[in-house]
């Protein structure tokens, strides 16, 4: 049966391509058509698994710092939030009178 069905593959590809190229044929047919001659030319698509993708390494770890590495990152959050909190009245000013500048 198997050896049989691969004797029809030629011909039956052709049919395929027949309808999938008929623009007079259902448009239903036409797109079951062209999508088992892709899925037979080039295989089926891959399930997207997201867990296989690379894991995102971007993520901030302070305890892989050594204890000099986050004072300076204590340092700096200091600097922050005061050069924050200094622009804070400005910004509330610059919104009451309706200037973005």
């Amino acid at each position: 049966m198997q050896r049989l069905a691969r004797e029809f593959t030629p011909e039956a590809t052709k049919y395929l391509i027949e309808i999938a190229a008929d623009k007079n044929e259902d448009s239903r047919n036409r797109i079951v058509a062209m999508s088992m001659l892709l899925d037979r030319a080039w295989g089926k698509p891959k399930e997207y698994d997201p867990l296989s993708e690379p894991q995102e390494t971007g993520r901030f770890d302070p305890a892989l710092l050594t204890p000099e590495q986050r004072e300076v990152v204590h340092q700096a959050m200091l600097l922050i939030k005061g050069a924050t909190a200094e622009a804070e009245p400005s910004r509330a000013v610059r919104e009451a009178s309706g200037s973005d500048d």
